[in-house]
C-alpha cells in the first residue's frame, strides 16, 4: 500500500471526541480538546498533503455534539439535584 498516512491530530482529535461523547463531565475538557486537534489539523492536511480532512471534520462534529450533551446533562442533574 502506497498511500498518503493520516494526519495525526486528526486521528487523535476524532478519537477524543468521540470519547468526550461517553465520558460524564470530564467530557467538556476532552470535546474543547478534540475540537481544537480538528480545527488544527486542515492546515497541516493542506501543508503535508496527508489524508483526514474527513477525519478532522468528523472528530470536530462530534466535539460539538459532545459539549452540548454533556451540558444538557449537566444542566438536567443540577435542575434534578435542586428540585429534591
Amino acid at each position: 500500500m502506497t498511500g498518503a498516512a493520516y494526519n495525526v491530530k486528526a486521528i487523535i482529535g476524532f478519537i477524543v471526541s468521540l470519547l468526550a461523547v461517553f465520558v460524564p463531565v470530564f467530557g467538556i475538557v476532552l470535546a474543547i480538546i478534540g475540537i481544537v486537534l480538528c480545527k488544527m489539523a486542515p492546515k497541516e492536511i493542506v501543508l503535508s498533503g496527508e489524508e483526514g480532512s474527513a477525519l478532522a471534520k468528523a472528530g470536530f462534529i462530534l466535539g460539538i455534539i459532545a459539549i452540548v450533551l454533556q451540558l444538557f446533562f449537566l444542566i438536567v442533574g443540577v435542575a434534578a439535584f435542586l428540585a429534591v
